[in-house]
């Protein structure tokens, strides 16, 4: 690192206490120690709750960079600017106009799982300012290759990192359980979560085994728009018995979940690269997910799991009975799971490349 000054950087995004993965990657930031080379500090412009309240919040927070911008800007070495889509793009827009007009340097930092959607159906205008954003930010930080490459279709002169989600390793890991196989989804419910299908796939695999049932049970973690049409559901094909809705878990509960299950399935239409998914792989449960976003590039199939079309339970049945069959293939998936989860996706080498980044930025310029 240069021999400057302490880098101080104001991070902006979602409040923290918000569920989902872009807010458990904000946590993990703010919760590391950089020690004497960086500060980072928090301005949250978004939260839950009314319209009304959303765009107070958002206002008096503009406000707050501005005055930092008049009176304080030497204690400003640079923006980053965590951004999803709709309303989270608009409000990192403005904030990103404010920034170069007082000309400080930003960084963007990609999370949003339909991002790619939203920009195919932007106006033009839209579209320019995306573009825009892009190639005026001194790093635009995405979750994988497949966001690398989307971006640089879109915007040609951005200066794009790939810095994949990470998860601190557990001593613990997960086990084979002879008496009751758990599965477990952990997430928002909204329809792109593809919840339905998973459910759908639990009737299938009762189905498949009518005289003899293997006593398979699902933990749904998460809250949601969707989820009392998805209690419905469970009670309309008579699974109330098998699935189990446990609500938002975190800390404590949620690491015993995950030493618990012994598969976890994401049957979304579309993700970045979500964390569950990594925390599941550091205690050694195989995952089955769909292949969408950047998924691919953590869980391989027939390694450590199984990638599946979206929209599909037949399939989602079938890998799950895959993984679930047979112990020795169990063990294996395991082994395999919490081996990519501590060379790839360990938290430490996170860390190191946002620091970089950060460094780089700030005292290197932008790459052309």
């Amino acid at each position: 690192m240069p021999d400057k000054h302490k880098i101080h950087v104001y991070m902006i995004g979602s409040a923290p206490s918000l569920k989902g993965g872009m807010s458990s990657v904000v946590k993990q930031l703010l919760q590391h120690d950089w020690g004497t080379e960086m500060d980072i500090r928090y301005i949250a412009t978004h939260m839950s709750g009314s319209a009304a309240k959303r765009c107070c919040l958002f206002i008096k927070s503009y406000l707050h960079i501005l005055f930092l911008m008049i009176f304080q800007r030497k204690k400003i070495d640079i923006l980053y600017l965590h951004m999803s889509y709709k309303g989270s793009f608009t409000r990192k827009y403005l904030i990103y106009k404010l920034a170069n007009a007082f000309g400080k340097k930003i960084i963007i930092h990609l999370h949003g799982s339909e991002f790619r959607q939203y920009y195919e159906r932007s106006p033009y205008i839209r579209k320019q300012r995306i573009c825009e954003l892009f190639e005026g930010s001194e790093r635009v930080i995405v979750l994988g290759e497949y966001w690398s490459r989307f971006v640089r279709s879109i915007a040609p002169k951005a200066s794009i990192e790939v810095i994949q989600n990470a998860v601190a390793i557990p001593n613990e890991i997960a086990v084979w359980n002879i008496q009751e196989v758990q599965l477990l989804y952990l997430g928002i419910l909204i329809p792109r979560k593809g919840v339905r299908d998973l459910i759908d796939a639990m009737r299938i695999l009762k189905e498949r085994e009518p005289e003899n049932p293997r006593n398979i049970r699902l933990v749904i973690g998460g809250v949601g728009d969707e989820m009392t049409a998805l209690q419905e559901q469970c009670r309309l094909l008579h699974l109330e018995k098998c699935i189990d809705f446990v609500g938002w878990v975190d800390g404590e509960i949620k690491k015993k979940l995950l030493q618990s299950s012994q598969c976890l399935i994401l049957p979304s239409y579309n993700e970045g690269l979500p964390v569950a998914v990594l925390e599941a792989l550091s205690y050694g449960v195989p995952v089955v997910s769909t292949d969408v976003g950047s998924i691919c590039e953590a869980v391989r199939d027939g390694s450590n799991g199984h990638l599946i079309k979206p929209r599909e339970p037949e399939q989602i049945a079938d890998a799950i009975t895959d993984v679930i069959e047979k112990k020795e293939r169990w063990s294996e998936y395991s082994r395999q799971a919490r081996k990519i989860a501590e060379q790839v996706f360990n938290e430490t080498e996170f860390f190191e490349k946002i620091k970089e980044i950060v460094v780089s930025a700030v005292y290197g310029g932008k790459d052309e």
